[in-house]
């Protein structure tokens, strides 16, 4: 796609869902972006997700919407069982509710946003964040030496993003208690099974869960759901994560333990959830957060990655028109602070749902009513 040249190409930290995103919503204005990126351009990029309707209506608004229909598995119904395979809820899901390839997704994002003019810096590892009299950011630096200018930087580096703590040293992740192993099964029969159906094993009483979802005739995304104080943190190997995984379906319907059983683990992610009390701000002077970075959100909500596309295809429509003004008349903060506007309180509802839902995990006796309803809005 071609238009008028920017006067100013944004610096984007972080080649993830929210980055490729932004690039993307820029480069559909006719504006380029440059993307830094630690990993790889073939590195690991994760397993799969439920992506909810609201993310996949900001994908429509980047012409990316279709081909994730056509690629994904359409979720249903969800059902949630006791750990004795008694039905606690079963519900049907509108349409948009996708069982989709993080690869899939992360790749279509790559090789459009670089059609539409990004350039993407891969094993580029952010140093420092250099400022000038200002306050305002002026360049980074790379471990690897390298410095770039930075006239307008977008961090949208994740959960752990040194570009917030840069901007708000003082921002602390709150730890939700509750751990996640997440992993993914090669099983044929369980995948025709479960096809079409998010099926969730909930036990608050043994502080455990198991939840699957099925992405294609092959494949199920295995997460695993623990109370911290009640299940010790595993080695990090295959062997002892598969050890706590067994532990944790041993009783429960035979579904749940055949997908344990044919998970390899040797590739696993587990880690302790957490969010963030929600920021006054997500910028200050010239740079501006995103996605995860901006608003880390419990993963119970299912919204990290909805999110995270919507915030970047917000941000684009803000951004736009400054970044066509000479570089000494950007008027990045009032496009921020409109985005903040536009964005607070969807992420301070949302986070909230995330801790009510964590809260009713750890804690089952404090709730007369049932619980709250598993996804975020």
């Amino acid at each position: 796609m071609t238009g008028p040249d920017p006067a100013v190409t944004p610096l984007i930290i972080g080649a993830g869902v929210a980055g490729l995103a932004l690039a993307v919503a820029l480069g559909r204005q006719g504006l380029s972006s440059t993307v830094i990126e630690r990993r790889p351009a073939d590195g690991q990029v994760g397993f799969g997700f439920l992506l909810l309707p609201n993310g996949v209506q900001a994908l429509d608004r980047i012409g990316l919407g279709g081909v994730m229909r056509d690629h994904a598995q359409r979720m249903r119904r969800l059902t949630i069982y006791d750990p004795r395979g008694r039905t606690l809820r079963d519900d049907a899901l509108p349409a948009d509710h996708l069982g989709l390839d993080r690869p899939f997704l992360i790749d279509r994002l790559r090789e459009t946003a670089t059609d539409l003019g990004a350039r993407i810096h891969w094993r580029a590892c952010l140093d420092a964040v250099e400022r000038g009299d200002a306050g305002r950011v002026t360049a980074v630096r790379l471990t690897d030496g390298r410095r770039l200018p930075a006239t307008v930087l977008v961090g949208a580096d994740g959960v752990s993003s040194r570009v917030r703590r840069a901007l708000f040293p003082e921002a602390r992740r709150r730890p939700l208690h509750i751990w996640e192993l997440v992993t993914v099964a090669d099983a044929p029969e369980a995948a025709a099974i479960l096809h079409g159906r998010l099926v969730k094993y909930l036990d608050r009483a043994a502080g455990r869960a198991i939840g699957m979802l099925p992405l294609d005739r092959r494949k199920v995304i295995v997460y695993l759901q623990m109370d911290h104080r009640r299940w010790a943190v595993p080695r990090p190997d295959p062997a002892d994560r598969r050890r706590l995984a067994r532990s944790v379906a041993f009783d429960m319907p035979a579904l749940a333990r055949r997908v344990i059983e044919a998970c390899t683990f040797t590739r696993s992610h587990f880690y302790a959830t957490g969010d963030l009390d929600p920021l006054s701000a997500v910028h200050a002077r010239n740079t501006v957060l995103v996605g995860d970075a901006a608003h880390p959100l419990s993963p119970f909500t299912s919204q990290g990655v909805a999110s995270a596309i919507e915030d970047a295809v917000d941000l684009a429509r803000h951004l736009g028109p400054p970044l066509r003004r000479p570089p000494d008349a950007v008027g990045c903060p009032d496009a921020f602070t409109r985005f903040h506007a536009d964005r607070a309180a969807i992420w301070i509802r949302r986070l909230n749902h995330g801790r009510a839902l964590a809260r009713d995990f750890l804690h089952p006796e404090l709730h007369e009513h049932d619980a709250p309803i598993p996804f975020s809005a």
